[in-house]
């Protein structure tokens, strides 16, 4: 019980952190709250996609309490499940990475709260909470913004989510 209210106060508190980047570039990860048992879809959405040409970041999940099933809803042009390091090693480990270029070579700007994909998973832990991330610099990828004129965005904002785990 005491997980779960620690993950519902990190979710209050990313909200917040959120609100404080308005004008800044934004990825964020859905939150739900879930059974054991239970197959959940996580979106990441994006804030202030304005003229990006490219993006690359890599993500991190407990794989105590989240299994990895699968990506969907892919809302990219030309995005694929190529695009994402999802089998193997890392997988087992409960990591990815994704890297996506536009390949017509121009910006492409999003509304405010688009999911661009949903990572899947079936929920094995117990009460608690199973964090779902960004991994902003690690072993495997660095989080990049590309702009239209192939100058990497200085700041940008990260903000995970994953699933609050519950009794049904």
């Amino acid at each position: 019980m005491k997980k779960m209210i620690l993950g519902i106060v990190a979710l209050v508190l990313s909200t917040l952190a959120l609100h404080a980047q308005q004008n800044c570039f934004n990825l964020l990860i859905d939150s739900q709250t879930a059974a054991p048992g239970d197959m959940v879809c996580l979106s990441v959405r994006v804030n202030n996609f304005d003229d990006i040409l490219g993006l690359q970041t890599a993500f991190q999940w407990d794989t105590t309490r989240l299994d990895f099933i699968e990506i969907t809803n892919f809302n990219l042009p030309g995005l694929i499940p190529e695009d994402f390091n999802a089998e193997g090693g890392n997988i087992g480990e409960g990591r990815a990475t994704f890297s996506w270029f536009n390949t017509d070579f121009t910006g492409l700007t999003l509304d405010d709260n688009t999911a661009i994909f949903d990572f899947c998973f079936e929920v094995i832990g117990n009460d608690g909470y199973g964090g779902f991330q960004f991994v902003s610099a690690s072993d495997i990828t660095n989080t990049e913004i590309i702009l239209s004129n192939s100058e990497i965005l200085p700041s940008f904002s990260l903000l995970g989510g994953g699933v609050a785990i519950g009794s049904a």
